[in-house]
C-alpha cells in the first residue's frame, strides 16, 4: 500500500510517502482500506513536529489515526463486521492498532 511515514520528527517535509506492506489483522482486528482521512491538529501535525513525545510515538510511524473507509480483512474472531462494510475510526494516543471494537457503522449508511 502507498502511505505517508515519518521516519524523524520535523517541518512537513519530513513526510515521506512510500510502499509498504499492506498491514495483517491479528485475532480481533479489522482492516480498513482508508478512503478518507483527517489531519488531527495535535495527533497527527503536532506529532510530526516532535511536540508530543510524552505520549511515547514509536518511530517510523504512519500518521492518520482518524479514519473512514470500507473493511476489507478480518482477524481471526470478528464477528460483529464482514468484508465491504462501510466504517468510521477514531484512533488514540500513543498510537496503537486500532481494536474492531472501537469502529462502528451500518451496512448501507453513512460512515
Amino acid at each position: 500500500m502507498k502511505a505517508i511515514v515519518i521516519h524523524h520528527y520535523g517541518p512537513p517535509d519530513v513526510l515521506k510517502y512510500e510502499n509498504v506492506p499492506d498491514p495483517e489483522p491479528r485475532a480481533g482486528e479489522i482492516r480498513i482500506r482508508i478512503h478518507a482521512a483527517t489531519v488531527n491538529r495535535v495527533l497527527d501535525v503536532s506529532l510530526r513536529a516532535g511536540n508530543e513525545r510524552a505520549r511515547a510515538p514509536v518511530l517510523p510511524l504512519i500518521p492518520g489515526v482518524d479514519c473512514a473507509g470500507v473493511v476489507d480483512a478480518l482477524g481471526v474472531g470478528v464477528t460483529r463486521w464482514r468484508p465491504g462494510m462501510r466504517v468510521a475510526a477514531a484512533g488514540v494516543m500513543p498510537l496503537d492498532i486500532c481494536r474492531a471494537r472501537m469502529t462502528t457503522t451500518t451496512p448501507g449508511q453513512p460512515a
